[in-house]
C-alpha cells in the first residue's frame, strides 16, 4: 500500500487517482511476476495455488472468517470514523482545515482502514479484482457525495456484488466454474474505463 502511494506520488504528481490506480497495478504486476518465479520451484504448491490467485470464495467458511474477522472490524471502524473528514476533504483542504479537520491525519486514517480492510479480504478470497473500484461509484449514484452514508452503502454492496459475481461465474460456462476474479474483472473494467472517461473520478 505504501509502495503504491509513494509510487504515485512520484514528480510531484500529487493526490491524482487515475496515477495511483496506474502505480498499483504495476506494482500487482511485478509481485505477481515474484511469485509466478517462487511457484516454479514447487509444482504442487503452484497447482493449489492457481486457483486462489485469481480470487474465488468457493470453500471460504467461517474458520477463515474469524481467523481475520479482528482486522476487518478494525478497518470498518476506522473507515467509519475516517468519513467525516473525508467528507470535508472532498471539499478542499481549506474548507476542511476551517471546519477543524487536519487533512494529513485525515488521509492516513482513511488509506490504513483500506490497507486493513483490502488485505483481510484479499487473505480469505484472493485478489477479486475491480470490486473495491466499482462498487463506491455505484453506491455514490445511489445516496450521493456524502461519504458516511457512502461507506455504510459501499459496505453492505460490496458482498451484494461479490456474490452475484459469484452465482454468475458458475451459471456462464458450465458445467466449469469461471474464476470470480476473471468475471469481475469482465464485468469491472468497461465500466472503470467509462468512469475515467467520463472524468468523474474524484481526488484523494
Amino acid at each position: 500500500c505504501l509502495l503504491a502511494l509513494g509510487a504515485a506520488r512520484l514528480r510531484g504528481t500529487g493526490d491524482d487517482p487515475v496515477r495511483l490506480v496506474l502505480a498499483g497495478a504495476a506494482l500487482s504486476g511485478l509481485m505477481n511476476a515474484g511469485s509466478s518465479v517462487l511457484l516454479l520451484s514447487d509444482a504442487r504448491a503452484a497447482d493449489e495455488i492457481r486457483f486462489w490467485t485469481i480470487g474465488s470464495v468457493a470453500g471460504r467458511g467461517t474458520e477463515q472468517l474469524s481467523a481475520v474477522l479482528p482486522v476487518l472490524l478494525l478497518g470498518l471502524v476506522l473507515a467509519l470514523l475516517s468519513g467525516p473528514a473525508l467528507t470535508a476533504l472532498s471539499l478542499g483542504d481549506d474548507v476542511a482545515t476551517g471546519l477543524g479537520h487536519k487533512p494529513r491525519r485525515a488521509r492516513a486514517l482513511a488509506v490504513t482502514a483500506v490497507a486493513l480492510l483490502v488485505g483481510a479480504a484479499t487473505a480469505i478470497a484472493g485478489p477479486v479484482s475491480f470490486v473495491g473500484l466499482v462498487v463506491p461509484f455505484a453506491a455514490r449514484a445511489l445516496v450521493g457525495p456524502d461519504l458516511r452514508r457512502l461507506l455504510v452503502v459501499s459496505a453492505l454492496l460490496g458482498p451484494a456484488v461479490v456474490l452475484l459475481a459469484d452465482v454468475a461465474s458458475r451459471l456462464v460456462a458450465r458445467p466449469y466454474e469461471m474464476p470470480l476474479g476473471v468475471m469481475t474483472a469482465l464485468c469491472g473494467a468497461p465500466v472503470l474505463v467509462a468512469v475515467v472517461r467520463s472524468h468523474r473520478m474524484p481526488a484523494l
